[in-house]
Parts: C-alpha cells; sequence; structure tokens
C-alpha cells in the first residue's frame, strides 16, 4: 500500500510539472514591417535606424530576430521569435527615444529641460538595469561628462523638488532631489518599475534616437 502511495505521489508531481511546462508561453514568430516616413529615406538612414532597432531589441534581452531593408519601399522587416508582448515590441520598434531631463525653475506649471542638447546620444554616455533590489528594480543613467556640471548645478537649485524623467513626451519618472548630485549618474525606480519596464527605458535611453519615422504597416 505503501509502495502504490509513493507511485501515485510520483505521478502527481509529473502531472504537475507537465502542466507547469505546458502553460509556459510558447515563441511566436511575427514579421513586423516597418514604413518610414519623411523625405529623406536614404539607405543610409535605414542601415542606422536598423542598427538603432536591434540595439533595442538586444537589450530587451531578444536575440532570435533579424533586420532587412527593403529600399525599393523605404521599409525594415522585422522577425522577431519570442513571448513578448506585441504591443511592448510596437513601442520598442518605432518609438523615437527623444530623452530629456526637465526642471520647474519657477515658472508656473512649465517645465524647463535641464540639458541644452537636442539628441538622447549627446546626453546619455550609458544606462543599465539593476536588479539587485528584486521590489524595486531600477535605471541607472550616467550622463556625458561635458554635462556633469549642468545636472550638479540643477540638482544643487532645486533641492526638496523633482526633476522629471520624460521619454518621447511621456513622464517615466519625477523623482525629489534631496542633495546635490555630482559626478553624473543618477538611479531611479520610478513609482515602481517593472523589470519589462526598466529594460525597455533602457533600450530607449541607451541606444540613441531613432533618425528616421516609423509606422507599422504590417504584422505578420
Amino acid at each position: 500500500m505503501k509502495t502504490f502511495r509513493n507511485i501515485l505521489a510520483g505521478v502527481i508531481i509529473l502531472l504537475f510539472m507537465h502542466s507547469a511546462f505546458t502553460q509556459a508561453p510558447a515563441p511566436k514568430i511575427r514579421v513586423i514591417t516597418l514604413q518610414s516616413q519623411g523625405k529623406d529615406t536614404s539607405s543610409k538612414l535605414l542601415g542606422e535606424s536598423a542598427e538603432v532597432i536591434s540595439a533595442r531589441l538586444t537589450c530587451m534581452s531578444l536575440s532570435d530576430f533579424s533586420i532587412t531593408k527593403n529600399e525599393a519601399k523605404s521599409a525594415l522587416i522585422i522577425t522577431v521569435k519570442d513571448t513578448i508582448n506585441t504591443r511592448l515590441l510596437r513601442e520598442i520598434l518605432t518609438a523615437p527615444g527623444k530623452l530629456n531631463f526637465y526642471e520647474n525653475a519657477g515658472r508656473g506649471d512649465s517645465l524647463v529641460p535641464i540639458f541644452n542638447k537636442k539628441s538622447t546620444h549627446a546626453i546619455i554616455l550609458e544606462a543599465h538595469a539593476d536588479f539587485s533590489d528584486k521590489k524595486h528594480p531600477a535605471l541607472c543613467i550616467t550622463f556625458s561628462e561635458n554635462l556633469w556640471d549642468t545636472f550638479k548645478h540643477a540638482t544643487a537649485r532645486n533641492i526638496d523638488k523633482p526633476v522629471t524623467l520624460i521619454i518621447d513626451g511621456k513622464v517615466y519618472a519625477s523623482p525629489r532631489v534631496n542633495s546635490e548630485i555630482a559626478g553624473g549618474k543618477i538611479t531611479l525606480t520610478g513609482g515602481g518599475f517593472s523589470k519589462t519596464e526598466v529594460r525597455k527605458l533602457v533600450a530607449l535611453s541607451s541606444n540613441g534616437e531613432l533618425p528616421l519615422q516609423f509606422i507599422i504597416a504590417s504584422v505578420k
């Protein structure tokens, strides 16, 4: 009887393990056509856009993907095999990646950019995710060295006030400054970033802006 119970318990465990494995989402193959917009859609800019998108997908821990150019139609064809959410994938592929930090500067409700730079690449030297605190995933940013003093002075005049991170017109974090920040580095946990969101922010902030604007022409 004892042997039978042991065998039954083993069967139940195996069935449970089988169920757990079968419930895991299977990778889907998606083919997405990105159609460039605007007048200047040269092969050079298509190639640079492909490099930015490739770097973004790598930041999202995707490895099974390919990017091809259709120069005749000024388009990029992205093939991805992964379980990534389609909405998130669309955002990674098409978001311009325009980033800046803002302060209020005593001008009513309007926000003023801290960095007088036109591109994200000129602002951000490096960005990475920090998952050492499992409950509070963090986005770590290092500014370009020539901007360290700019950020130091900005934080000095905003003690007990927020500075706001905005990417493509969306507010992602608005931490209150506790003290002057020297050394050009900042760590943000946002209002409870998820690991996926932190990876997305790293993907958008650490690889520069897309040189072309794209719309999604088709998803197969």
